[in-house]
């Protein structure tokens, strides 16, 4: 994720998959909540078999809940963490899931960054965290005082921290963190193994307690090692060699997952992630060389399904900039056209894309529109309907709908 405000331009677009930069689309956005904004929103859901109300996390430790009605003029705090979380620059409250047993155990999980001090930016110490909460009996609220801390991992720069976290079709908690910052991934962490940062990671927290926070799936690539200090590959990853993944989901017919990974200064890219891959960053940026040595020969890396050139943008801190964020495949009703189609976006520009057939050789990316907005990040309804929100315009939520 970027932070940084810029003129919108226009660019060339280019794709491995066919690409079409100007075009008529006939799907559109609406205001989905007409009375409500947000203080920099970054994640949204709703609870698993309950499409009544929504949930609504704010970089600064706070999670709002909230009717699903668009005249809805009330939002509740759902629960306040801020005196834990540390949000400078690309940290804060950025991911938020529901247990796939949540009727049952009533359990919750966010994922946040926090420091020595929290409240007095200590970004050099920051570290990420995945905690369990627990919501009361008629879930108006999380209890602060239950959290169990599952996971944490300490971060060597405050940026590329990804943070986003989503229970798979398999029922374990998928997260996935980025290369720990700076510029160029400069201790070479998403190749190495041996450490979290720069992967996506799979554990159990089926279970969880105080002792034992969370197992090994057996079918992670690494899971026969007892801890990432073996040097032999840290058992709860899943797949490497990413750089920033922002925004992730699984499909919903096909159990696929699908990812948005920020580049570094020339290309943005759209994977398909699987169990045990390599997906190249830094040898690789998109299907660009980024760093040749010490790397292995190109065939030893996935391939993104897509990439994108980045842009010149005046005023930018390096004279250009570009943000992929990754959405979902479409699995709703109510835009019949939109059937299977991949959407993602662009934070910097504000300008969504559809990767229609994704599955397929033929795979062909369309321009669908341009907003004004900084889209953060994607959202689905239990429907299967996709919203968008914007860090800008006053922290809004858009609902995606064919055109009339």
């Amino acid at each position: 994720m970027r932070t940084q405000m810029s003129t919108i331009a226009v660019f060339f677009f280019s794709s491995i998959a066919t690409a079409t930069e100007q075009s008529e689309s006939n799907i559109s956005y609406d205001l989905a909540f007409n009375y409500l904004s947000f203080n920099n929103p970054t994640y949204l859901l709703q609870e698993p078999s309950n499409g009544q109300r929504w949930f609504l996390t704010e970089k600064s430790g706070i999670v709002y809940s909230f009717a699903n009605a668009a005249d809805t003029k009330v939002k509740n705090v759902y629960i306040d963490i801020s005196s834990r979380v540390d949000h400078s620059f690309e940290g804060g409250l950025l991911g938020m899931a529901f247990d796939p047993e949540f009727s049952q155990n009533r359990f919750v999980y966010l994922s946040y960054t926090s420091s020595s001090e929290p409240q007095k930016d200590n970004s050099k110490t920051l570290i990420s965290r995945i905690s369990r909460f627990r919501a009361d009996a008629e879930n108006l609220g999380l209890d602060p005082s239950s959290e169990l801390i599952i996971f944490s991992l300490d971060q060597p720069w405050n940026n590329h921290n990804g943070g986003h976290i989503a229970f798979g079709p398999d029922k374990f908690l998928y997260a996935g963190f980025g290369d720990g910052g700076s510029w160029g991934d400069p201790n070479n962490n998403a190749q190495n193994t041996s450490t979290i940062l720069g992967s996506m990671i799979r554990i159990d927290v089926r279970n969880a307690s105080a002792k034992k926070k969370y197992r090994i799936p057996k079918q992670n690539p690494f899971s026969s090692n007892r801890s990432c200090s073996d040097k032999k590959g840290c058992p709860e990853i899943f797949a490497w060699g990413f750089r920033n993944p922002w925004r992730w989901s699984f499909d919903l017919e096909t159990g696929q997952l699908w990812m948005g990974d920020v580049g570094q200064g020339n290309r943005e890219e759209i994977n398909r992630v699987e169990l045990g891959k390599n997906y190249g960053w830094n040898c690789y940026e998109g299907n660009a060389d980024y760093r040749n040595k010490p790397c292995n020969p190109a065939e030893y890396y996935e391939k993104p399904v897509l990439d994108y050139k980045r842009f010149p943008v005046p005023n930018s801190r390096h004279g250009h900039a570009a943000s992929v964020t990754g959405g979902y495949v479409y699995r709703g009703q109510r835009i019949p056209s939109a059937k299977g189609v991949y959407f993602y976006a662009d934070f910097v520009v504000g300008k969504v894309w559809g990767l229609r057939n994704p599955y397929s050789d033929l795979a062909e990316n369309q321009l669908l529109f341009d907003t004004d907005y900084q889209i953060v990040s994607f959202a689905q309804d239990n429907e299967g309907e996709l919203y968008f929100l914007s860090f800008s315009n006053q922290g809004r939520i858009y609902k995606l709908r064919a055109k009339q």
